[in-house]
Formats: structure tokens, sequence, C-alpha cells
């Protein structure tokens, strides 16, 4: 078989290229940025795409849906909540360090040097 398909790199003429022997690194990339934004978006867009599953009629499913989405609503403000606490209190231990006048190590020797 001829052709320039993929499959038949070993028919092609030449020396083998060696982008052949690496492997993809798209799952290195993402696994990357997901650390690196790990509080962008809604975690309920995330958990409640739709799959397909057969559903109980309209008037029976509001109760239901209401139910779950206030339940699901609170857990999300709760945690948002909790995130901005964490943020104020971080920022308030960083304030309160940067006031602290402790001598550095750069200051304790510089005070040895001297004597």
């Amino acid at each position: 078989m001829t052709g320039h398909a993929p499959a038949n790199r070993a028919a092609w003429p030449g020396p083998a290229s060696k982008l052949d022997a690496v492997e993809s690194i798209k799952p290195a990339f993402d696994s990357e940025r997901e650390a690196r934004e790990p509080g962008r978006g809604s975690s309920m867009v995330a958990r409640d795409h739709p799959h397909p599953a057969p559903r109980p009629s309209p008037d029976m499913a509001t109760d239901a849906d209401r139910d779950a989405f206030s339940a699901a609503w609170e857990k999300e403000q709760s945690e948002a909540a909790a995130r901005h606490a964490r943020a104020i209190r971080k920022a308030a231990f960083k304030a309160m360090r940067r006031a602290d006048p402790a001598p550095t190590r750069a200051r304790i020797f510089a005070r040895a040097a001297r004597q």
C-alpha cells in the first residue's frame, strides 16, 4: 500500500521523524492549566450538564427540580463565602506579618559582623 497516511510511515522515504517517537504533550498542558486555575467558573455548570435519561412529566418534576437547584445553589453560595472568608483571613495575616518588626536573617548577620 502506498500513500502518505500516518499508518504507512514505515514505507516513507528518508529517515524516520523524531516526532513519531514523542508522545502527545496535550495532557500535560491540560493538567497544568487545571492546576493553575482551580477556582475559575462555577462547579454547578460542570456537575449539572445534561445526561440522556428518562425524565418525569413537567408537572411531577417541578418540586424535585426546585429542591435540587436550591440545594446546589446553597452549597455553591456557602463554598464561595468560605473562599471569601479565607481570602480575608489570608490578607489580614499577610498584613500582620508585614507589620511585624521581627529581625530577619540579614539583620542578625549584620549585627554579628559588627561585633
